[in-house]
C-alpha cells in the first residue's frame, strides 16, 4: 500500500532545475571560491554552491517560484537577485559581474581566503594546499590529513565512515579496489588534486534515471607526468642483511593508463593489506546488488600473515602488479590488473592456554613456531562497450588462485605430559567469477537491464600430523585430505521507471547453487551435498533527491533446497528501509534497516568427522540445512563537513541481531578438543564509530578525535551447556598535527587507548586487556636539501594476568638536491630492539583462555637510494 501512495504522489513532485553561471569582476577575472546561496522567500537556504577556480557554479533544485540568488564573497559587495522558477524550464544561465567593496584602500588587495573543500554539484575538490606542509611522501599522507577522508588500519580508503568503491587516477581505474595499492606507491609531488566523486556512474543513460550509490576518489595528475613513462626505483639495505628492492612504472595518457609496480624485500614491509585480499572476492559484485542487500556473507578464510601483520620473526616478500586501463574510443574501455603475492613468513610465540570443560581444567604450555609459504594472485578484467547513448554491454572475469603451505612445530607440556608435533598443511585452490551483462534505456525515463552470472571455487587440503602421543585416538601420525567445491549460477533483470524524482524498480531472477564437502578416504555416501537453488522476485521505490530521501525495498525467495537426499521448499520475506535528511550535500542524518537470510553450506553440514588442526577435531554437525540464518540490520549516520574550515563531524551506529546463527559446541576430552556445528538462539553485534576533525587556524594544527565502542554477544556451548560471552571494547584516540609549509618541524601527536574486556557467563571467566599507546612524530626540512622523520610510539599492553611494555622508534633522514633525480636516505625501524622483540597479549575463545607471548621481528637501520624519472 506504502508503494502505491508513494507512486501516486510522484506525479506531483517537481523535477529538478540547473542554475549556473560565472562570476567575474570587472575586468573579466574569475571570483573563486564565493557563496553562492539560493532563498526561498522566507529567507530559508534552499540550496548553495562555492564557485570554482573559473568562477563557475551550478545549483540543482526542484523548487519553483520566486525565489533570491545571493552571491557573497570577502572582497566584493553582496549581489542580490530575485528569480522566477517554472516548471516548463529546466535550465538558468546567469553571468554575474561582482563589485569591489566602497571602502576597500587602494594601496591594499584583499584576496578571500580558498574554501578548505569546494562543492561542484556531486563533486568534492579539496584545496591540498589547505591541509598539506609539502613533507608529504605518498598518496596516503594527503590523504590522511583531508576531513570526511580516512585512511584505517588495512590501507583502506573511506569517506563518511564507508570504503570508497572505485579509486581512479586521472577518470580511469588503478587497481580495482586494491586501495593499498595506490596509497603506498602514488608519489605526493604527482598529485595534482583530489576529487570526491558522489553518485558515480560512467553510464549516464543509468545514472540520469536510476541515479547510484558508489562512491569513487578521484586523483588528479600533474601534467608534467602525464604523457610519458615516469616512475622510481629504490635500493635498500640494511643490517643484518636486510633489503629492499622496489619500482614503480607509470605511463598516464588520455587514452590510456599503465602502471607496474615491483617489490622484493625482507623488511616486514607488506604490500598487500587485509582488506586488499578480502575485496579479491568478487562474488558479490558479479551477482545481482539489489539481491545481495539481503543476503548474509559466507566469510572467508583469512591468511594469518595478513590479520597478525605484526607478529613475525621474519617476512620475505615478493610482490609485483600490473594495471592497464584503455579506452581507444570514446564508446569502449578495457580495465585489466593483475596482482601477484609471494610470502615466506616465520613466527614464533610461546602459549599458555587453559581448556574449559564440565569435567575439569586442562592447562598447557607450548612454544609454537611456523614456517608458512603462501601465494596470491587476482586477475581482474572489465569491459565496457556503448553501442550507442542508450545502451551498455559489458564483461567481467575475476580469477583467484591461491597455494599455501603452513609448516608448525609445537614443543611443550598438556595435562603435565610432555607432547611435540609436527603439522603441515598444504592448500590449493581457485575462485573464478564472470558476469555478462546489457543495459538499455527504453525511454527517458524508462530503463532495463539484464545479467548472467557465475562463480565457481574449488579448494583442497592436505593435513599431516606427526606427535609423540597419540593423536585423537588415530594414533601417532594423521594423513588426510579435504576437498571443497561450490558452483553458483544465476540469471536476473531489473526493469526501472523513474517518475519525477521517484524510482520504481522490479528484480526477478533465479539461482542455482551447489556446495561439495568431503574427505576424500571416505566413501560417496559421506560426501555432504548441499545445493541452494531459488528464485527471487523483488520490488523497491526509491527518491534520491531533496530533504527528504528514501528506500523502500521488498525481497521474496522461494528456496529449493536439497542436503544429500532431503529436500525442502522454504519462502523468505526480506524487507529493506532506507531514510535520509540531506540539510545538504555535506550535512545529512540517515536510518536503515535490513533483514538479510543465509543457509548453512555443505561444510557446516559437514556429515563425517575430520581433523582440524593439532588440537580439534570437528565432529558430525548437528545443523539443520532448512534453518535459515537470519539478521536484522539498523544503522543510523550522521555526517557534517564544513566546507570552509574543513570542519568534519561523523557518527555512526550499526546494530546487527541474528537469529540461529551458526555456533560451536565444545567438548575437551583427554588432551584434544572436540567440536561441532550447531544453531544457536542468536548473536549481536553494536557498533558505534565517532570521527572529528577541525583545524586550528591560528596554530597551524589540525586536531582529530576517533572514538570506538563495540559491544558483541554470541552464544557457543561446553559439553552441550549454553556459555554466553560479551565483548566490550572501547577505543578512544586524540590527535594533533601541524601544518607548518616547507618548516623544519611538524609534529603529530596523540594518545591511542584500547580497552578489551570478555566474560563468559557459564565459567565466571573474565579476560580484560588495555593498549595504552602515546605517540610523538616529528619531521620537517633543514636547509634546501635535508629532510627529516621521527616517529616515537610506546604502547603498554596490561591483561589480567600480565604486562610488558614496548617502545619503538623509527627515523628517516633523506638527501635531495633540486632538479636532481637521486635521493639519498639512512631510515630504520625499531632501531632499539635490534636483537629481539616481544609482546604479550591475552586471548578468549569460546572454552579456552590464553596468554601469549609473541616474538617479534627485530629493529634494523640502513641506506638507501632512488632514481626518477
Amino acid at each position: 500500500m506504502l508503494l502505491f501512495l508513494l507512486w501516486g504522489t510522484s506525479s506531483f513532485s517537481q523535477s529538478e532545475k540547473s542554475i549556473e553561471g560565472r562570476l567575474s569582476d570587472e575586468s573579466g577575472e574569475a571570483v573563486i571560491s564565493a557563496s553562492v546561496l539560493l532563498k526561498n522567500p522566507s529567507g530559508n537556504i534552499v540550496t548553495y554552491a562555492i564557485s570554482d577556480e573559473d568562477g563557475n557554479f551550478v545549483l540543482t533544485t526542484g523548487a519553483t517560484g520566486t525565489l533570491t540568488l545571493e552571491v557573497s564573497h570577502i572582497s566584493y559587495d553582496l549581489y542580490s537577485e530575485t528569480i522566477q522558477l517554472t516548471e516548463t524550464i529546466p535550465s538558468y544561465p546567469f553571468k554575474i559581474i561582482l563589485q569591489p567593496k566602497s571602502n576597500e584602500l587602494k594601496e591594499v588587495i584583499i584576496q578571500g581566503r580558498r574554501a578548505a573543500v569546494q562543492q561542484q554539484g556531486d563533486t568534492l575538490s579539496y584545496n591540498l594546499g589547505a591541509f598539506t606542509t609539502g613533507n608529504e611522501q605518498k598518496l596516503k599522507d594527503i590523504i590522511s590529513k583531508l576531513p570526511g577522508l580516512e585512511i584505517d588500519e588495512n590501507g583502506r580508503i573511506k569517506s563518511e565512515g564507508k570504503v570508497v568503491g572505485n579509486l581512479l587516477v586521472d577518470g580511469k581505474p588503478f587497481f580495482g579496489d586494491n586501495h593499498k595499492i595506490a596509497t603506498d606507491n602514488l608519489n605526493a609531488e604527482m598529485i595534482k588534486g583530489i576529487d570526491l566523486l558522489k553518485n558515480y556512474e560512467t553510464f549516464d543513460a543509468l545514472k540520469n534515471i536510476e541515479g547510484s550509490n558508489e562512491t569513487a576518489l578521484n586523483i588528479q595528475i600533474k601534467e608534467e607526468y602525464q604523457g610519458r613513462p615516469t616512475g622510481n626505483v629504490e635500493a635498500y639495505g640494511a643490517y643484518d642483511e636486510r633489503y629492499r628492492l622496489h619500482t614503480n612504472l607509470f605511463s598516464f595518457a588520455k587514452t590510456h593508463n599503465l602502471s607496474f609496480i615491483g617489490d622484493i624485500n625482507n623488511t616486514g614491509q607488506q604490500p598487500l593489506s587485509l582488506l586488499d585480499f578480502l575485496q579479491m572476492d568478487k562474488s558479490k559484485d558479479i551477482k545481482n546488488k539489489e539481491d545481495e542487500i539481503s543476503s548474509i556473507g559466507s566469510g572467508s578464510s583469512l591468511p594469518g600473515f595478513l590479520i597478525d601483520n605484526d607478529n613475525r620473526t621474519e617476512q620475505r616478500s615478493r610482490f609485483g602488479a600490473l594495471n592497464a586501463v584503455f579506452a581507444p574510443v570514446e564508446n569502449m574501455a578495457i580495465e585489466a590488473f593483475s596482482i601477484l603475492d609471494v610470502e615466506g613468513i616465520k613466527s614464533k610465540q610461546f602459549s599458555e592456554r587453559q581448556y574449559f570443560s564440565q569435567n575439569g581444567t586442562i592447562q598447557s604450555e607450548e612454544l609454537i613456531q611456523d614456517d608458512n609459504d603462501l601465494l596470491i594472485n587476482q586477475t581482474n578484467i572489465n569491459a565496457e562497450y556503448k553501442p550507442n547513448a542508450n545502451s551498455l554491454l559489458h564483461y567481467t572475469l575475476d580469477f583467484k588462485p591461491k597455494r599455501n603451505e603452513f609448516y608448525t612445530d609445537i614443543d611443550g607440556e598438556v595435562a603435565s605430559e610432555a607432547q611435540t608435533t609436527m603439522q603441515r598443511i598444504n592448500g590449493r585452490g581457485y575462485t573464478l567469477g564472470q558476469n555478462l551483462g546489457y543495459t538499455v534505456r527504453l525511454s527517458n525515463n524508462k530503463l532495463l537491464a539484464v545479467n548472467a552470472f557465475s562463480n565457481s571455487m574449488e579448494d583442497r587440503t592436505q593435513l599431516d600430523l606427526l606427535s609423540n602421543r597419540s593423536l585423537f585416538d588415530m594414533g601417532n601420525s594423521v594423513s588426510q585430505l579435504i576437498k571443497s567445491k561450490t558452483e553458483e549460477y544465476g540469471l536476473y533483470s531489473r526493469y526501472t521507471h523513474r517518475a519525477k524524482n521517484h524510482i520504481l524498480k522490479f528484480n526477478v531472477g533465479y539461482v542455482w547453487g551447489e556446495s561439495r564437502f568431503y574427505d576424500t578416504a571416505l566413501p560417496d555416501e559421506a560426501v555432504s551435498l548441499n545445493n541452494q537453488n531459488y528464485l527471487y522476485t523483488g520490488i523497491s521505490m526509491e527518491k534520491k533527491e531533496g530533504f527528504f530521501q528514501y528506500k523502500a525495498l521488498i525481497n521474496l525467495r522461494n528456496y529449493n533446497l536439497s542436503f544429500n537426499d532431503a529436500k525442502d521448499n522454504p519462502w523468505l520475506f526480506l524487507p529493506a528501509l532506507e531514510t535520509k535528511m540531506e540539510f545538504s550535500k555535506t550535512h545529512y542524518a540517515s536510518l536503515k534497516y535490513s533483514r538479510q537470510a543465509g543457509l548453512p553450506n555443505a561444510q557446516q553440514l559437514n556429515p563425517f568427522s575430520y581433523v582440524m588442526d593439532y588440537r580439534n577435531f570437528r565432529l558430525e554437525s548437528d545443523v539443520d540445512y532448512t534453518t535459515p540464518m537470519l539478521n536484522d540490520r539498523f544503522e543510523f549516520q550522521y555526517f557534517y563537513l564544513n566546507l570552509y574550515s574543513g570542519t568534519q563531524l561523523l557518527f555512526n551506529s550499526f546494530l546487527n541481531r541474528t537469529e540461529n546463527s551458526i555456533g560451536v559446541n565444545n567438548e575437551v576430552t583427554g588432551i584434544y578438543n572436540y567440536s561441532n556445528g550447531l544453531i544457536t538462539p542468536y548473536k549481536s553485534s553494536w557498533v558505534n564509530r565517532l570521527r572529528f576533525q577541525t583545524r586550528i587556524n591560528p596554530l597551524k594544527t589540525i586536531f582529530k578525535l576517533d572514538l570506538d565502542y563495540n559491544n558483541t554477544v554470541f552464544n557457543n556451548y561446553i559439553s552441550t551447556v549454553k556459555n554466553k560471552a560479551t565483548n566490550k571494547q572501547f577505543r578512544i584516540e586524540p590527535f594533533l598535527s601541524s601544518y607548518f609549509k616547507d618548516a623544519w618541524l611538524n609534529y603529530e601527536t596523540g594518545i591511542d587507548f584500547v580497552q578489551n574486556n570478555t566474560l563468559f557467563a557459564l565459567t565466571g571467566t573474565e579476560n580484560k586487556g588495555t593498549k595504552t599507546s602515546p605517540f610523538i612524530n616529528l619531521k620537517g626540512v633543514f636547509s634546501e636539501h635535508w629532510s627529516y622523520y621521527i616517529k616515537n610510539a610506546w604502547a603498554f599492553y596490561k591483561t589480567s594476568m600480565s604486562r610488558r611494555d614496548f617502545y619503538q622508534l623509527d627515523l628517516e633522514v633523506r638527501y635531495h638536491q633540486n632538479k636532481s633525480k637521486f635521493s639519498y636516505w639512512i631510515s630504520g625501524e625499531n632501531i632499539l630492539n635490534m636483537t629481539s622483540a616481544q609482546i604479550v597479549e591475552a586471548v578468549a575463545l569460546q572454552n579456552s583462555l590464553s596468554r601469549n607471548t609473541i616474538y617479534r621481528m627485530p629493529g634494523y637501520i640502513g641506506v638507501g637510494v632512488s632514481y626518477d624519472f
